[in-house]
């Protein structure tokens, strides 16, 4: 890869990273929630309000609406 096609490359994942954050945003309302912890080996997402777990989520499936809805 060329130095040229690696900062095209570059600056349309920025916007592709760009449009997932402003679709999580919008989908799941991720800022309005105090705190959130993520569990990789279990592949959760937990919001949680006054230390309690509000929400847990499936991240497979949060992104799979997200990459849906790019």
């Amino acid at each position: 890869m060329t130095e040229e096609q690696f900062t095209k490359f570059r600056h349309e994942a920025v916007h592709v990273l760009m449009r997932l954050n402003e679709s999580c945003e919008s989908e799941f309302h991720i800022s309005s929630w105090p705190h959130w912890d993520y569990d990789l080996e279990r592949g959760t997402l937990t919001l949680s309000q006054d230390g309690v777990p509000k929400v847990v989520a499936s991240i497979p499936q949060m992104a799979r609406r997200l990459v849906l809805r790019l």
